[in-house]
C-alpha cells in the first residue's frame, strides 16, 4: 500500500489527560492527538530518547520502511511528543507466529511521567486488536521495564546487552 493511502486510513486516538496546576489548583485538560505517522517523522523523538549523541541516521531501524510497519506520534498541540512503532517480525516468540514487535518506544523528557506512554500504548494495542495478532513482544531497556509491567507486559528471562545502546529485558503481552 503506498504511503499516502496507509495515512489517508488514519485512525486517531484522542486521549484528554487530566492534570492539576499545583500552585494555582486550578484543573486543566490536555488533549493528547495520536495518529499515524512515517518513519522520518520518528527521528526526532527517537533520536531525543534512544540515541542522544550519535548521529541522527542511528534512529533508522530495519523494517522501518517495510508497508507492515506502522507508525504512531503522540502530539500535545502541535508538537510530537511521542514515539512508538510496530513491526510484523515474530521470530522471537517460539512457536507464536501471530505476532508483533514494539520498538523505537519514546516520550521526551519533559512529557515523561504525564500518561502519553501509556497512551500510546493503548493506541497500538488496539489496533492490534482489531487484527489476528496474539502476542506483543519487545526488547525494553532496563530503566524502562517497570512502565511496561505498569500497562500488563511480562519479563522474561535474563537481561542482556545491545552495544552500544545498554542493558535491555524481553518483555511480552499476550493478547488473546
Amino acid at each position: 500500500m503506498v504511503l499516502k493511502e496507509r495515512l489517508s486510513k488514519i485512525e486517531k486516538c484522542i486521549f484528554i489527560i487530566q492534570k492539576y496546576i499545583i500552585f494555582q489548583h486550578i484543573p486543566y485538560s490536555v488533549k493528547i492527538t495520536i495518529t499515524n505517522i512515517t518513519a522520518l517523522e520518528t527521528y526526532k523523538v527517537r533520536h531525543s530518547v534512544l540515541r542522544e549523541g550519535r548521529p541522527l541516521a542511528s534512529c533508522a531501524m530495519e523494517g522501518d520502511n517495510s508497508k507492515n510497519t506502522l507508525h504512531w506520534g503522540a502530539y500535545l498541540e502541535h508538537t510530537l511528543v511521542g514515539v512508538v512503532s510496530l513491526f510484523s517480525t515474530p521470530e522471537h516468540l517460539d512457536t507464536h507466529q501471530n505476532c508483533k514487535r514494539i520498538r523505537g518506544m519514546a516520550v521526551l523528557e519533559n512529557y515523561q511521567g504525564k500518561g502519553i506512554g501509556k497512551a500510546l500504548m493503548m493506541c497500538l494495542e488496539n489496533h492490534t486488536k482489531k487484527t489476528a495478532t496474539e502476542y506483543l513482544w519487545m526488547n525494553a531497556r532496563k530503566n524502562a521495564i517497570a512502565f511496561y509491567q505498569n500497562v500488563g507486559y511480562s519479563k522474561k528471562g535474563t537481561f542482556f546487552e545491545i552495544e552500544p545502546i545498554g542493558t535491555h529485558g524481553y518483555l511480552f503481552k499476550s493478547l488473546t
